[in-house]
């Protein structure tokens, strides 16, 4: 609390995500199509635009933005028959962020704006033009003023509602393990990790956070028949990380990467080495009250524009993906299944008191047929959630997480899979907001020479002169270094509001006529 001349002025320090900026980007895609057969004409286009969140980077003033065209393409054949293919594209897009640095968060929403083709034969030589909206982000730490006791003191507030960073840590957890094969391991040929939160993974204690999760190893090795064979390994972890700041109740996120992997294998013993990076960040919703301006004899006062995300309201559900997959040819068994959720932002949407989420969820499946030769079929299933989120406005921003929680994979029928996918979302709901915060306030006292109004008496009413406006300066305390009123100051400049003025501003100050 600073005093000074019984000014005053009580602070809070808080880390927010700040706006760095938002930029709408098109861009053109130009491709050759070979359909399956001569193609008459084409019936529908569906076509969703998935960004890769793990591959899009922020870099020095631009942001490189990554991801995938996933169409459905339903076209008529020379023989009147409906057929259907699918077809994806990958794209790479750089974007001009000015005030971007590597390290910052990034938003991008995608959509396709218009599609052209041409049609010879089985060629479709096809353009399509996407939109891109990136939106960065930086934490910041601002010092805001959220009351002023002075007497005589206009003080102005708003009500900011947004989530404070408390903290954020990087930590290595490492997983060092033997384990007993069931034959003899000649080789180990490859290691496949993946690692999962629990869905109450995440606790928030005292200055600290404990992470719970699993690690799947899917090991690849030759035995003594020269045969390539699959280990699964699962492997349990508990991470202290030490954040400091935190307390229960807080929210807290986690992100995982696997940084290293070693093995070394003797008779039917692997060991395995397994490094993860885990990033911790702990935050807090909070709503204060700030000041926006204050007017006073003798009070200048420092402002920053904080344009941050409002939040409105936080909300997580449970998904059941289910369903089969029919593999080219049978199968002997299942070796491995990647699986990814990628949402559509172009199709998710904020509606009043709830989100609307779309996305796809992506399957790479690796079997081996009936002559021992690996396989890949690729799977994507569409699909629609509902959110209930309080308060939630159309026009609002909606930000989605994904977690998977349990995976079950059965081989039936020679050549069917059938599975069941849990995961978690994650929404969350903002509304971005501009806002001037007064970060300082000082009293500079007023001398009792610049207060005499004969010191700027002219002659002749309305003579003028002028001046340039500076960094925490009001019509008022203008007006009372002159010895005029705010009215005078706003009749000879036209000023609709007297509480829109800037700094380089220029502004006429009237003199007013000796004995007034």
């Amino acid at each position: 609390m600073d005093k000074g001349h019984e000014l005053q002025v009580e602070k809070k320090t808080l880390r927010v995500k700040s706006i760095v900026g938002e930029v709408v980007s098109q861009m053109e895609i130009n491709k050759t199509l070979s359909l399956e057969e001569p193609v008459k004409n084409i019936r529908d286009y569906n076509m969703d635009v998935i960004v890769s969140s793990e591959e899009t980077e922020v870099i020095e003033d631009r942001v490189m933005v990554k991801g995938l065209v996933y169409q459905q393409i339903s076209w008529m054949n020379e023989d009147d028959v409906c057929k259907q293919q699918e077809v994806d594209t990958e794209f790479t897009h750089y974007v001009d962020v000015p005030g971007a640095q590597p390290g910052m968060d990034v938003h991008v929403a995608a959509r396709v704006v218009d599609v052209d083709f041409m049609i010879d034969g089985r060629i479709v030589e096809e353009k399509k033009l996407l939109e891109l909206n990136v939106k960065v982000f930086d934490a910041m730490q601002v010092n805001v003023v959220t009351d002023i006791n002075c007497p005589n003191a206009q003080v102005e507030t708003n009500m900011l509602k947004a989530e404070n960073i408390i903290g954020e840590s990087t930590t290595l957890a490492e997983i060092m393990k033997e384990y007993t094969f069931p034959e003899t391991v000649k080789t180990v040929k490859d290691v496949d990790v993946e690692v999962m939160i629990e869905e109450e993974g995440v606790e928030i204690l005292t200055d600290q956070v404990i992470v719970k999760g699993t690690v799947y190893m899917d090991v690849y090795y030759v035995n003594e028949e020269d045969e390539m064979k699959h280990y699964d390994i699962e492997e349990p972890f508990v991470k202290y990380v030490k954040v400091l700041g935190a307390r229960a109740g807080m929210n807290g996120m986690v992100e995982t990467q696997v940084e290293d992997v070693e093995y070394e294998a003797d008779g039917d013993q692997v060991k395995l080495a397994v490094v993860l990076e885990v990033y911790t960040k702990v935050t807090e919703c909070f709503q204060i009250s700030v000041v926006t301006d204050v007017e006073g004899e003798g009070i200048t006062v420092e402002k920053e524009l904080l344009k941050v995300e409002n939040m409105i309201g936080e909300q997580q559900t449970t998904y059941m993906f289910d369903g089969d997959i029919t593999l080219y040819e049978n199968a002997k068994e299942i070796m491995d299944v990647d699986q990814e959720i990628q949402i559509n932002y172009q199709n998710t949407s904020v509606l009043d008191d709830k989100v609307i989420v779309s996305g796809v969820l992506l399957q790479q499946i690796y079997y081996v047929n009936e002559d021992d030769e690996v396989c890949q079929k690729t799977s994507k299933k569409e699909f629609m959630e509902t959110v209930e989120v309080p308060c939630a406005k159309a026009g609002m921003n909606a930000s989605i997480k994904t977690n998977i929680l349990d995976v079950d994979h059965e081989l039936e029928d020679g050549n069917t899979i059938t599975y069941k996918i849990e995961c978690q979302i994650f929404v969350s709901v903002t509304e971005t907001t501009k806002m001037y915060v007064v970060t300082d306030v000082k009293y500079d006292e007023v001398s009792e020479e610049d207060k005499k109004p004969d010191k700027y008496e002219c002659e002749e009413w309305p003579s003028m002169r002028f001046y340039i406006v500076q960094t925490g300066d009001s019509l008022w305390n203008i007006a009372a270094k002159y010895g005029i009123t705010v009215a005078d100051i706003v009749d000879a400049n036209d000023i609709d509001d007297p509480d829109l003025i800037f700094p380089g501003q220029q502004l006429f100050i009237p003199c007013r006529k000796r004995g007034q």
